[in-house]
């Protein structure tokens, strides 16, 4: 599951023109073993002798096999597992049975309220994803959630809790299907949670509101992708305010500048309110230029800064064109801008002085410095300090302009890692909605009241189902969240991870069962043949777009928990439902009843008591009957 990512990245054929860098950057991201949140700029961008892993061998390219991998559900046992305890001395456990004639097959179970529907769908859910959507649609801790007795009992804790999993890729070595015993913490994704649905999940399509971008791309495995992004925007945050916090700012003093203050401060001491006047007068550096090029001179001669304003005048003279029109002026514009810098510079030391000067009046006014010695010596000292202070920083500065440069690159590599995966995320998004809009589309219209259109939309970050509801007047748009009803908004929700499972399972070649949770009700529709029809879709499109498509021969199994017999009948009769253009196109055989199994789910006590009557083969105390009016 954590690797689906980066295979569909190695798949695209994007790091051809990567440097080696680049691409020991976003391994790193991908194979970090901690939670994301908590990575690092160094360990992105490792030192040599840090990089523990040789990243060349992530890129070996991913191997395509044309095989799919059967994961589909055998049996399930349950070992103080929600609503079922542990067997007591040699007493055989609970379960469930979901295979026909020794193969796995598709099962619908029906049962009332405590019977244990939502245990059966939350083991399975477990096993298949390592989440409850129960547990967290209510807010409880999974752990204590699901443990029998609600970890209250006692002798009966979280620790003692197991599910007995027999799935069909299971072989020991004498060729028996082999006993996964699985407590929490052995718990792996083996699938995304699109191939289960219960009202937690239209709960969720709900708050994703209109655009189901982000829905998608998590429901087929690809969060990861969404947490990457957020994390490498973060560090190019921080990588910025770096790399800003070791540019000189360009309106700082150097610390040759501040020597030139110093000196012409020692040589000025005795004109203070004099000296103070000429630097609030040459602060401004248009005054500079109108003093230097006689535009407006002043009465008083400069008596500070000499030899800066000779070199300003001297860039000044630079800069002025030859009289002579014959005489072609060579980098008149460097010139100038050698003016404008001499000129600033001088502005500059006009204003360091003028604080200096201004803080001496003002300690003057000190009782600790009535000493005139004493007040010059502390002023000399303190300049003399951040004069040591900026030739520190700037020696700092010399030094770490490398390190700038790596700042800057980190920043464009992390970049271009975003730009792939924000790319990636758009073509999936886009090749699901190309291969299912037309499925997602018919269903919606097959249930239209008033003959609405619906268009699967998909932009550069949206996911949207448009529909367009015609009126006496004129039509208007609205999305499945403003237009359902309950039971159509349902219909579209499953519809929708019914496509993102099969979808899922081809890309992944790995088939699993799809498991619903008592999601409709009888009172939830009007028409039976509608529904009937939309549960023969549901095998129609596995035909379509694995068994022909791929020469997948592993059948759908697909599981529904309900607790109304109307559903169950519905269910069956879907499973059966053979059109009139299939008959005439020849493509589909009725389904033989081997691959579908129903019954009904009955409380553990009941099927306790059923066991003493009867002997069975089974290691496990099978929860549900065989429903004889069904198969």
């Amino acid at each position: 599951m954590e690797n689906s990512c980066w295979q569909i990245l190695l798949q695209s054929n994007a790091f051809q023109d990567w440097t080696d860098r680049e691409k020991e950057a976003i391994a790193n991201l991908f194979y970090y073993k901690g939670d994301l949140e908590d990575i690092k700029i160094n360990d992105v961008f490792p030192t040599s002798h840090e990089q523990k892993t040789n990243y060349a061998e992530r890129f070996s390219s991913p191997i395509h096999s044309s095989e799919y991998v059967d994961k589909r559900i055998r049996a399930i046992k349950f070992y103080n597992f929600r609503l079922f305890p542990s067997p007591e001395n040699d007493e055989k456990p609970y379960g469930i049975d979901f295979t026909k004639q020794g193969a796995p097959c598709s099962l619908f179970l029906v049962g009332g309220n405590g019977t244990g529907k939502s245990s059966v769908y939350s083991a399975l859910e477990m096993h298949y994803t390592d989440f409850c959507s129960h547990a967290e649609e209510m807010g409880c801790d999974k752990t204590e959630y699901l443990t029998f007795g609600l970890n209250n009992l006692k002798g009966v804790k979280k620790e003692n809790v197991t599910l007995g999993v027999l799935r069909q890729d299971c072989r020991s070595g004498n060729n028996d299907y082999e006993e996964l015993k699985q407590k929490f913490e052995d718990f792996q994704p083996i699938c995304s949670t699109n191939s289960f649905c219960s009202d937690y999940d239209a709960e969720q399509i709900k708050q994703s509101g209109k655009i189901l971008y982000s829905y998608i791309l998590k429901q087929l495995g690809y969060k990861k992708f969404e947490d990457i992004v957020t994390r490498v925007s973060k560090m190019n945050e921080n990588l910025e305010e770096m790399a800003k916090s070791l540019q000189q700012d360009p309106e700082a003093i150097s610390s040759a500048e501040l020597n030139v203050v110093i000196l012409n401060f020692l040589r000025s001491i005795n004109d203070g309110d004099d000296d103070i006047k000429e630097c609030e007068l040459f602060i401004s550096p248009e005054e500079i230029k109108k003093e230097i090029e006689g535009v407006s001179p002043h009465l008083q001669n400069s008596k500070l800064f000499g030899e800066q304003w000779e070199i300003a005048r001297k860039a000044r003279k630079a800069s002025t064109p030859a009289s002579n029109p014959g005489i072609i002026v060579q980098n008149a514009t460097s010139s100038n801008a050698e003016y404008v810098k001499q000129v600033s510079t001088l502005s500059g030391l006009y204003y360091e002085l003028r604080k200096i000067l201004l803080l001496k009046k003002n300690m003057r006014d000190d009782e600790k410095y009535h000493d005139e010695t004493n007040l010059l010596l502390t002023l000399v000292e303190n300049m003399m300090k951040r004069k040591r202070d900026l030739e520190n920083t700037e020696y700092r500065q010399i030094i770490d302009t490398n390190n700038a440069n790596d700042i800057l690159e980190k920043i464009k590599i992390l970049e271009k890692i975003k730009t792939l995966i924000i790319e990636t995320q758009h073509q999936i998004v886009l090749r699901f909605q190309q291969k299912f809009q037309d499925e997602i589309s018919d269903v919606l219209e097959s249930f239209s009241e008033y003959g609405e259109t619906y268009k699967v939309v998909v932009s550069s970050n949206t996911f949207d189902i448009d529909i367009l509801v015609p009126t006496v007047k004129e039509p208007f748009h609205a999305t499945p969240f403003e237009y359902f009803n309950s039971f159509r908004f349902k219909l579209f929700c499953i519809t929708l991870k019914i496509c993102l499972s099969i979808y899922w399972m081809q890309q992944n070649k790995t088939i699993v069962p799809f498991v619903i949770d008592d999601v409709f009700n009888a009172n939830d529709f009007n028409n039976g043949l509608k529904l009937e029809h939309f549960v023969y879709n549901i095998y129609k499109w596995y035909d379509v777009k694995l068994q022909r498509a791929d020469r997948c021969k592993i059948p759908l199994q697909l599981i529904m928990l309900t607790h109304d017999d109307l559903m169950l009948s519905a269910f069956k009769k879907g499973f059966m439902y053979m059109s009139e253009s299939d008959l005439i196109e020849n493509c589909y055989s009725k389904k033989s009843l081997d691959n579908l199994r129903c019954g009904r789910i009955f409380p553990y006590r009941a099927i306790a008591h059923e066991y003493k009557e009867k002997e069975t083969n089974k290691d496990f105390k099978n929860l549900y009957i065989d429903y004889e009016g069904f198969c």
